[in-house]
């Protein structure tokens, strides 16, 4: 716990005190983000909140001993005198925040007589929230995955710029009265100390609410060069904070799917260098259709990372395992009574490696690249007896695997696998070669070995070799002979075979990738689309022409009822890639996954909710109801593009482009019916015949346009372009039309909102 155990007493930079303490000031530091705004802004200041900012002040003071007493990492030394310690603190950054947060500004105001910025200068205190993302015991740890980190510092990022910058200025609003109000919270909001009637401040909220709301969409323009000045400053400083917090999320996304992109930037290089030289086509689609099953299985994690021994996992080697390693090759036989130098410069080249079960450590006639030994666990040698038979053994802890090939530098003769999961010891042919020839008298022992014993190994090689050889010979001769003989049977069988099936099998149920389930899932995606978007119009600009669209949307519904029939018993495959059969299990697959959502799109759900409702729903709210849900539809085109990019042959990223472009679009369109509903009123006969098109009173039309109360179709169609485009202007979060979305029209701004957030 402690670098120095005299007094003063120095703590160790990371301990069980520091994690402690570091827990109770980050909840703190949470609750100083969350009162200090809303409370130092109010006229009158609540008295919990007095005795809340002493405890804070405690907090902070505390905090600033405790770094004064934390030693402090630099180079990879930890500081253990107390005053290179102080030393070192002083002239970091960190400790100028802290002092500045932690000082009483306020009351040295008060003395030289500027009481009136007593509340305003404890904004201090917001300075020290800069910990709740930096520090010791935030840092990303390799074990887990940093996306939960990167979430909570974006989250609480957004949340501490918003609340911040809209209380900062509503209080420097109090001091320069030039600055207008309305500009950046509305017409509404009262000042600090009113004069009329107005909305105060919410005691739970504060102004931040109506901050977010005018910056997001402004609904006044401002009217003095300060108003000017303070939203360029404000603008530019939440660009900066946009910027950053872009850039950490793409830094995240470029560490989770590095080894990916590298996989697919290997495989556009390999593919183009096939087609640049024209090599064989048979051989350039044998090729791909290796990768692809790599990609499928193993997302080509080891094509990058070929030889898992040498490679993966990154070495784990420490001083403290070479007496293991010292041990393990003392016991070996071929070492025994050996020179301990030897060794224990043999246990230094030496890395640790965990296999796990059914891993491949040598192979039958290839050449041993490292020379192992067992350390736990045991291994599986598998090789041909004179008969052709495969016989297996079992190696266990402190024995070296594949002497005779090491030594002699040859083929393995014998296969080696991990029977269970076992720690081996291995160092490359090579440095072990390097290490014995340091050692004059051991290798001189290694070279007369080989004089001796290799003439004989040899023929026992080359035996052995031509055995194996001429048994796979005869084997592959006796399977030729055997299928010869069988061809004229076969050709009899063929028109029966071809006509056997499974029950539930054939063009709609079986394999889950064939020719027609994928020209289908394309079919079907683009019915999704075209869904949508009649469902989209049949409630705004298509009511003029009401009977067709419900025409495409009929057809849209009955082919999405064959899609249902097709999936209650379509094949699928599970998580370790088997591909399930049973019927009760894919019928059980699909009613747990996509069935919800396909019903959801085709049930008419409006009138499953007027069963339960004593008024009757207007056919407005039920067109814009039947619209939403065709909307849980919306999975399958995402389906479909991802299954189209998960192929490491295609370019993923024109494929995501097209995907979000058309996602944009339905968007666009069902934003835009919600709109039209909010604008325009239909009605309609009792034969749903358009009879009359009346503009709604608190229409979110722009001021320059004026419409009448009745509408014809072209003016109509006027107001489905400004919905189109005020749609657009919330997915980019702009609003260039100046549209009125006030306090009146606040499920348009919401769905504004909502629109910017999601896309």
């Amino acid at each position: 716990m402690f670098t120095n155990f005299k007094f003063p007493w120095i703590l160790n930079p990371e301990s069980r005190f520091g994690y402690a303490w570091h827990k109770i000031f980050y909840f703190t530091l949470c609750l100083v983000l969350y009162t200090y705004p809303i409370n130092l802004i109010r006229p009158r200041i609540p008295e919990w909140f007095i005795f809340f900012s002493f405890w804070v002040d405690l907090a902070y003071a505390f905090d600033l001993g405790v770094s004064l007493c934390t030693a402090m990492k630099k180079r990879g030394n930890v500081t253990t005198t107390f005053y290179v310690l102080l030393f070192e603190r002083f002239k970091s950054f960190t400790f100028i925040l802290d002092l500045m947060s932690t000082i009483w500004i306020e009351d040295l105001a008060e003395i030289v007589g500027f009481s009136q910025y007593y509340f305003t200068l404890q904004f201090n205190r917001l300075i020290r929230i800069y910990r709740l993302f930096y520090g010791v015991y935030l840092k990303w740890e390799i074990s887990k995955d940093p996306g939960l980190d990167i979430m909570r510092n974006l989250i609480l990022t957004n949340i501490a710029v918003v609340v911040i910058m809209g209380h900062v200025v509503y209080e420097l609003h109090s001091h320069l009265p030039s600055l207008s109000l309305h500009y950046f919270f509305g017409d509404q909001l009262c000042e600090k100390f009113p004069n009329v009637t107005c909305d105060e401040v919410s005691p739970f909220t504060g102004v931040t609410v109506l901050w977010y709301f005018e910056q997001i969409y402004n609904e006044y323009e401002p009217t003095n060069l300060t108003d000017v000045y303070a939203g360029t400053v404000v603008a530019y400083i939440g660009f900066c904070f946009a910027t950053f917090l872009r850039c950490k999320y793409i830094s995240y996304l470029f560490l989770r799917h590095k080894h990916i992109t590298k996989y697919q930037q290997f495989v556009t290089a390999f593919v183009d260098f096939y087609k640049c030289y024209r090599i064989n086509r048979d051989l350039l689609k044998r090729i791909n259709r290796y990768l692809i099953c790599h990609w499928k299985y193993h997302k080509g994690v080891e094509i990058i990372y070929q030889n898992s021994l040498r490679n993966e996992p990154i070495e784990v080697y420490y001083k403290a395992q070479v007496e293991v390693a010292q041990k393990i090759i003392g016991q070996c036989r071929s070492f025994q009574h050996a020179n301990p130098l030897l060794i224990r410069e043999l246990a230094y080249k030496a890395k640790f490696l965990i296999l796990p079960r059914n891993a491949i450590i040598y192979s039958f006639g290839n050449q041993c690249k490292n020379v192992t030994w067992i350390v736990e666990g045991y291994v599986k040698v598998e090789q041909y007896n004179d008969n052709g038979e495969l016989v297996p053994s079992y190696m266990t802890g402190g024995l070296m695997m594949s002497v005779c090939a090491v030594f002699f530098s040859k083929p393995s003769l014998q296969a080696y696998t991990a029977y269970t999961e076992c720690e081996v010891l291995y160092i490359p042919v090579n440095d072990f070669i390097e290490v014995y020839k340091r050692f004059k008298f051991e290798y001189s022992f290694l070279i007369t070995c080989k004089t001796e014993y290799g003439p004989e190994f040899d023929t026992m090689f080359r035996n052995n070799v031509l055995k194996h050889k001429d048994y796979q010979s005869a084997m592959r001769s006796r399977i030729q002979s055997t299928r010869m003989s069988m061809m004229t049977t076969s050709k009899v069988l063929v028109g029966f075979e071809e006509n056997r099936s499974l029950p539930f099998e054939g063009i709609f149920w079986g394999e889950p990738e064939t020719r027609f389930l994928r020209a289908w899932l394309v079919f079907r995606t683009v019915i999704v689309g075209l869904s949508i978007m009649s469902a989209s119009c049949l409630g705004g600009i298509g009511a003029v022409f009401r009977w067709t669209f419900a025409k495409i949307s009929a057809f849209c519904d009955c082919i999405a009822w064959i899609d249902i029939i097709i999936k209650l018993f379509l094949y699928y495959y599970d998580h370790r890639g088997i591909l399930i059969t049973s019927k009760r299990k894919c019928f059980f697959n699909y009613i747990s996954k996509g069935f919800i959502l396909d019903i959801i799109g085709v049930v008419p759900v409006y009138q499953i909710i007027q069963l339960f409702m004593t008024q009757t729903i207007s056919i407005d709210n039920c067109l814009l109801m039947n619209t939403i849900c065709r909307f849980a539809h919306i999975y399958i085109l995402f389906a479909c593009f991802e299954y189209v990019g998960d192929l490491p042959t295609v370019n993923i990223a024109y494929i995501m482009i097209l995907k979000w472009q058309i996602v944009n679009i339905l968007i666009v369109f069902g934003a835009s019916h919600y709109l039209m509903v909010n604008c325009v009123n239909f009605v309609f006969d009792e034969d749903m015949e358009l009879i009359d098109i009346q503009r709604r009173n608190d229409c979110w039309m722009p001021k320059y346009l004026h419409q009448p109360t009745k509408l014809n179709p072209s003016q109509l169609h006027l107001i489905f372009a400004e919905s189109l485009s005020l749609a657009e202007s919330g997915m980019m979060k702009m609003n260039f039309g100046r549209f009125i979305i006030n306090r009146e029209n606040l499920g348009v701004g919401m769905l504004l909102i909502g629109i910017g957030l999601i896309i």
